[in-house]
């Protein structure tokens, strides 16, 4: 639809649509999302193969549009400012003293309270205990040349980047692809499996993404199913 719109072609698809759906019963439509490709297929082919070789990519998570988005900003922020109570003076802001208020309390209030350290961790910083590294497994049958990866919204992951997808390994255990434990933290990510041979890539055409909790044992899932 996206594409349809910046070619100012939505209002005749939809009429297309409108006209081919005419007389058929909902029921006798079984894959309603490989329907509406053929009918845009018929409606103007340049616009149905772009949108076929986009199929199956991944939509960007909020977390990973959230991450694009910080990242983009390029306001530095100070470590060492103190830190925002509501309700209290921030000392990080000049300030004018409500009258009748000495001086001193004033900026004996605005004054950043000391971080409380937990028993036993005399270094002030929490520590969070490290994940068990993740492992993927996946049932592909691929054929000759090709091989599995996994990819998804995680630097370890290649943030969605096939040429930093992780490859999967089947020597043995074929038709099982499993990868190398990897060390996610304990996140939830979003990820897909891929097939690359060569420069050729195939995503794994199932809606949505697939998503889980780093540190966590992962099942062993079918390419292509949910």
């Amino acid at each position: 639809w996206v594409r349809l719109h910046d070619a100012g072609k939505t209002d005749a698809a939809i009429k297309h649509m409108l006209k081919a759906l005419t007389g058929v019963a909902r029921e006798k439509v079984t894959n309603w999302s490989g329907y509406l490709f053929a009918l845009l297929r018929g409606f103007d082919k340049e616009i149905y193969e772009q949108a076929r070789s986009q199929r199956g990519k991944p939509e960007r998570s909020r977390k990973d549009r959230e991450k694009k988005l910080a990242a983009s900003i390029k306001t530095s922020l100070k470590a060492t400012a103190p830190e925002f109570v509501p309700g209290q003076f921030w000392g990080g802001l000049p300030m004018m003293m409500p009258m009748g208020m000495p001086w001193g309390a004033a900026t004996q209030e605005a004054a950043p309270q000391p971080a409380a350290v937990s028993k036993g961790n005399s270094g002030g910083s929490p520590k969070l205990a490290p994940s068990e590294p993740t492992v993927f497994q996946v049932e592909c049958k691929t054929e000759e040349g090709q091989s599995v990866f996994v990819v998804g919204g995680h630097e370890e992951l290649g943030e969605w980047k096939p040429e930093g997808a992780r490859p999967l390994n089947s020597s043995g255990t074929f038709p099982i692809w499993k990868s190398v434990g990897l060390k996610l933290g304990k996140e939830e990510f979003e990820y897909k499996f891929i097939i690359k041979k060569g420069e050729e890539v195939t995503w794994e055409p199932i809606e949505g993404n697939r998503k889980a909790t780093a540190g966590k044992e992962l099942e062993v899932v079918k390419f292509g199913e949910l």
